[in-house]
């Protein structure tokens, strides 16, 4: 998802009258259609942020233990 995403205010529940909220894109186009509250949207929204990568770690390089050496 490489636009960036908002909530936006879609209307009004017929139940309750409170407010219903979506997630649209930078044009205004609903990406996710589920009717949520403010905080449902807002918990919504950052799940489909896409994650930060985190810098990879390389392995320590591990020694091979010396060779003991036997006198003859």
């Amino acid at each position: 998802m490489a636009d960036k995403l908002k909530v936006v205010e879609n209307g009004y529940s017929l139940l309750t009258g409170d407010p219903v909220y979506q997630i649209a894109n930078a044009e205004d186009e609903v990406v996710d259609v589920g009717p949520y509250t403010k905080k449902e949207a807002d918990a919504a929204l950052k799940a489909l942020a896409p994650k930060k990568a985190e810098p990879k770690k390389e392995p320590a390089v591990k020694k091979a233990p010396a060779k003991k050496t036997t006198k003859k």
